[in-house]
C-alpha cells in the first residue's frame, strides 16, 4: 500500500511541471509538444510522413491564450528558432530551451513552421570523346 501511494505521488510531481498540447498535422508533418516547467524546456515529438523529402522544423510560435483567441498571422508571445531536419519517414525528438510564463488555466496555442527540402538534383558532366581530349591537350584548355 505505501508503494502504491509512493509512485503515485512521484507519478503527479512528475506530471504537476509537465504541460502536454494536443497533435497537429500539418502536411506531411505531424507535430505535439510539451513544456517541462522545471527544465525550462519544449519537446517537440515530429514525425514526417513524406515518402522522399525531409522537412526542415523552422520556428515555434507561441501564444498565453487559446487558440480561438488568437490570429495565428499575428507574432506570437514567443517565438524561438529551432532549425532542425526531419527526414523522410522517420520521427524525431527536439528540445529547445525556453521560458513559457504561466497562462490562465495553463493553456497554450502554438504553430510550428516546417519547409519541404528539395532533393539536391546534380547535373550530368558531358564526356568528350578521346580525340576531344587529344585537341585540348594540343591547345592546352
Amino acid at each position: 500500500m505505501k508503494r502504491i501511494a509512493l509512485g503515485i505521488i512521484v507519478a503527479v510531481l512528475f506530471t504537476a511541471n509537465a504541460e502536454v498540447f494536443g497533435e497537429v498535422t500539418n502536411g506531411s508533418l505531424t507535430t505535439t509538444w510539451s513544456y517541462d516547467r522545471t527544465y525550462e524546456m519544449i519537446t517537440i515529438r515530429a514525425y514526417n510522413s513524406h515518402p522522399s523529402k525531409s522537412l526542415k522544423v523552422t520556428k515555434i510560435k507561441i501564444w498565453n491564450n487559446a487558440c480561438s483567441n488568437i490570429s495565428t498571422s499575428s507574432a506570437g508571445d514567443r517565438t524561438y528558432a529551432i532549425n532542425q531536419i526531419v527526414r523522410p519517414l522517420s520521427d524525431r525528438k527536439i528540445t529547445v530551451n525556453a521560458y513559457l510564463p504561466r497562462s490562465k488555466g495553463g493553456i497554450h496555442c502554438s504553430l510550428i513552421d516546417h519547409d519541404m527540402i528539395e532533393p539536391k538534383k546534380s547535373k550530368p558532366v558531358p564526356k568528350k570523346s578521346g580525340s576531344q581530349k587529344l585537341l585540348d591537350k594540343i591547345i592546352g584548355n
